[in-house]
Order: structure tokens, then C-alpha cells, then sequence
């Protein structure tokens, strides 16, 4: 999963033209370097979302194949139903 960030880049024109609109330079100043945060954060945040959304998909990936390897030894006569079903808990309960 790929999110665009709002804070930073093209699509944050409208977020820093709003900060620098602001009149009183204090409070601009203030903004300014909260805005900066903010952009670190939100990178931050993406990061970790992209991280997690392909850990997942691979752990996923993994079980699927799996599920699939014993099944078909079950098919093949290889293993019992016993088997088949004590297997399939144990990979469906992996973190």
C-alpha cells in the first residue's frame, strides 16, 4: 500500500500556502516549525505502514503456502485428517 503524503511534496502547496499566509510572524514561525514536525511524522508514519503492509503480505504468502503443501499431502494419503487439522492450527496461529 502506497499513501501519498499531505504534508510534504506537491500535494502540501495548499498546507504551506495556508502557513505562510499567516500575518503575525510569531505565529507563523510557530507553525512553520510544527508543519516541519508534522512532515516528519507523517514520513514516519508511512514508512511503518509500507513496512507492516508488506511483512504481512509476505507472512501471508508464506502460510497460504503452506496450507497448500499440507493439503496436498492429506490428498496424497500422506498425512491423516488428524494431522492435516493439528497442522493447519498450528500454521493459522503463527504470528
Amino acid at each position: 500500500m502506497k499513501i501519498k503524503p499531505k504534508y510534504s511534496g506537491k500535494y502540501s502547496r495548499k498546507f504551506w500556502n495556508a502557513i505562510n499566509s499567516i500575518k503575525n510572524e510569531c505565529d507563523q514561525d510557530e507553525l512553520y516549525s510544527l508543519g516541519v514536525a508534522l512532515q516528519d511524522l507523517e514520513e514516519c508514519i508511512l514508512k511503518q505502514l509500507e513496512f507492516k503492509t508488506k511483512q504481512e503480505t509476505s507472512i501471508n504468502d508464506v502460510n497460504c503456502k503452506l496450507l497448500r503443501k499440507r493439503l496436498k499431502m492429506y490428498e496424497n494419503n500422506e498425512i491423516t485428517i488428524t494431522e492435516l487439522l493439528y497442522q493447519l492450527n498450528r500454521i493459522i496461529k503463527k504470528p
